[in-house]
């Protein structure tokens, strides 16, 4: 599983804590050639690995963003901090801030991941967003990739794909 490795010190705020829980099941979330890490921590929250999300959508911080990071005045994780989606996190803003979890990896690694429900809700904003047409062209590419992803879960639903993919479903009570 692909983690992000993570220098606790510089990732606390005064609302971070070190990471409380350590997964017991992970895994890869496959969905239409899409392939995020994931995993079901020992509180039996699912969580998604925030780079895996990153790289799933296609999206990287740009220098700006970076340096608000750095400066603690960045909050949103880099695939839902662009300008053209700001108007569609207004009500969501504090649930993806608080969505995000470190935990400790089966490796023994501090990770960072994003609570599993959270991510319909970011993949709902980038589709609001394309439909309104407020995207760049390299944007709308990001917003296609949450589409599929969106339909992935309307189907199935996401707590279900990430059992399946860590094996946690095998020990459900």
């Amino acid at each position: 599983m692909e983690v992000v490795i993570i220098n606790i010190k510089k990732y606390m705020t005064k609302e971070k804590k070190p990471p409380q829980h350590k997964a017991t099941h992970q895994g890869k979330l496959k969905i239409g050639g899409i392939t995020i890490p994931c995993a079901v921590l020992e509180n039996k929250e699912r969580v998604i690995s925030v780079r895996g999300v990153a790289n799933a959508l296609g999206t990287k911080g740009g220098g700006a963003y970076w340096k608000l990071k750095k400066a603690g005045k960045q909050t949103l994780p880099e695939f839902i901090s662009a300008q053209a989606l700001a108007p569609y996190i207004k009500d969501e803003n504090n649930e993806i801030i608080s969505g995000t979890v470190s935990y400790i990896t089966k490796n023994e690694k501090a990770a960072v991941g994003l609570r599993a429900d959270i991510l319909p809700k970011i993949c709902d904003i980038w589709i609001r967003a394309l439909n309104d047409g407020v995207l760049s062209t390299n944007q709308r590419k990001i917003a296609r990739v949450a589409y599929i992803l969106m339909s992935a879960f309307a189907k199935l639903g996401i707590t279900a794909l990430i059992d399946e993919a860590t094996g946690y479903q095998k020990d459900k009570d």
